[in-house]
């Protein structure tokens, strides 16, 4: 009971509505949609993501990271298999010590992994059986098995005082003094280092403010009183950190596609009030076109309309939309398609297609670069100015001039606010110093290597045009694509 109380904290800290403020639990049904995950729409526990088998092989192999993760796959697995040895060593020693102790712990070691993956019932893991086409986690899960191995890393150390008390009881005959055979059998001791060596490249993260930096970075990617699209966690949380614990562009409406189909998200969108742009700590590209602070809300829509939003429309044939000068084209064979020939707009394409028609003119509007060719499957590849990060939404179809060129797989780009940014704005240095092992969480490295396509595209851009400028932008994308393995696709032609 009291465990389970700590829940009645999100009700109380809800209802001051907090910037962050996820699922919004200020009643019961909020709450109670929040405790049990109803915006991820995961099935019942007896609609198996995946095979369970394999969902107890995930968690070995993050059973496997634990020991030894800097080193090859063979030496891994070989520290997991002595690593498993000493915590059995120890919850035999355990049970023989303290049989009522040892079965409550082997009661909660079963709970937190076979029970815990049954109800847990992740899809494939992100790199499990890599080879093969199948519906996976959008990230790693090991940190939902944290507890597991903490309880296994218990047992691991009782193990290894079993090896010690082993030792010193084989040194009897020889050395008739207790004390002298415990400092004999010490040594022992340092087989608990090996975890610590061997994660110390891939799990340190000293020195790494990517996120912070990345977010600083894409916020001032965008003019005062812009409105910016992202697409999920990665490209979103950095920046709410960046806005409400360091203060950074407050004034940048971040609208994040995976949030926006909830209510409550459309809800606080809404309600949130437009911070005032600070010239003197933003970019000095902006600080002589520092427009008047726009007024009203985001959307140009009551709460009731707002709240009576579809989760979907359907999209049944081609339909061409003029919203403030901007023409919108609905194709159902790009937007969401179904094999019916038939697609849909989801309730955050609406908002967002509803933040143009009402904002456009009024403020800018910016599509982050890692929501993709999202701008472009609305057939707005020829409106999108690539500025650095993200790529600003005109009102009209964009000219190619000096200063604003088509660069292979990136559209039209701002040559010369794209060099800015780059070189004036953005930490580059934070993408680009080494990392001995790249960059270790591969559902992330988008982030990363977002910089080297970035400066990559500039270099390619500037190539005929400023030869100094093109090479400097060259080396930053070397050094940063050293630590990454993606490249961006090329935006399909419309």
């Amino acid at each position: 009971i009291v465990g389970v109380s700590v829940y009645v904290y999100l009700p109380i800290r809800a209802a001051h509505f907090p910037a962050i403020n996820e699922g919004e639990p200020t009643n019961w049904n909020a709450l109670w949609a929040v405790l049990t995950r109803q915006q991820y729409g995961k099935p019942p526990v007896t609609e198996r993501q995946a095979d369970f088998f394999a969902q107890i092989l995930l968690w070995v192999q993050y059973f496997r990271w634990q020991w030894g993760r800097d080193f090859s796959d063979q030496i891994q697995a070989g520290l997991a298999v002595l690593f498993f040895f000493f915590g059995g060593l120890g919850a035999w020693r355990h049970y023989r010590a303290d049989r009522r102790q040892a079965l409550a712990m082997m009661t909660l070691m079963f709970t937190l992994t076979l029970l815990l993956i049954f109800y847990l019932n992740f899809k494939y893991g992100y790199s499990e059986y890599l080879p093969r086409q199948l519906p996976r986690e959008v990230r790693e899960r090991d940190y939902f098995f944290i507890c597991s191995f903490g309880l296994w890393g218990i047992w691991v150390a009782m193990g290894l005082a079993t090896l010690m008390e082993w030792l010193q009881e084989s040194l009897k005959q020889r050395v008739p003094e207790e004390h002298k055979r415990w400092v004999y059998s010490t040594p022992v001791l340092l087989l608990a280092l090996i975890p610590l060596f061997g994660n110390r490249l891939t799990a340190s993260r000293a020195k790494e403010t990517l996120a912070r930096d990345f977010a600083a970075d894409l916020l001032n990617s965008v003019e005062p009183y812009g409105i910016l699209v992202t697409a999920g966690d990665n490209d979103t949380f950095p920046l709410w950190y960046a806005q409400e614990v360091e203060g950074i562009r407050q004034d940048v409406t971040v609208i994040n596609l995976s949030l926006a189909n909830t209510d409550w998200y459309l809800r606080q969108l809404q309600r949130r009030p437009l911070a005032d742009y600070d010239a003197a700590k933003g970019p000095a590209i902006y600080r002589d076109h520092v427009p008047p602070k726009p007024s009203g809300r985001l959307f140009n829509m009551t709460d009731a309309e707002l709240a009576a939003l579809q989760l979907y429309y359907v999209l049944d044939k081609k339909s061409v939309v003029n919203l403030g000068g901007v023409i919108v084209t609905l194709d159902p064979q790009y937007i969401h398609p179904l094999q019916t020939g038939e697609g849909y707009l989801e309730r955050a394409d609406v908002a967002v297609l509803t933040a143009i028609k009402d904002q456009m003119g009024k403020r800018p509007i910016y599509f982050s670069r890692t929501v993709g060719t999202y701008a472009d499957e609305f057939g707005l590849t020829g409106y999108l100015e690539g500025q650095g990060f993200a790529r600003k939404l005109e009102a009209q179809p964009i000219v190619a001039s000096d200063s604003v060129q088509p660069v292979g797989g990136f559209g039209y780009v701002n040559l010369a606010r794209t060099k800015t940014l780059a070189f004036d704005v953005y930490h580059s240095a934070t993408a680009a110093r080494h990392r001995p092992r790249g960059w270790v969480d591969r559902p992330s490295e988008g982030i990363l290597g977002l910089y080297g396509l970035t400066y990559g595209a500039l270099a390619q851009g500037l190539e005929s045009k400023d030869r100094a400028s093109a090479l400097k932008a060259m080396v930053i994308a070397d050094s940063t694509n050293r630590n990454t393995s993606i490249r961006m696709p090329p935006i399909p032609e419309r």
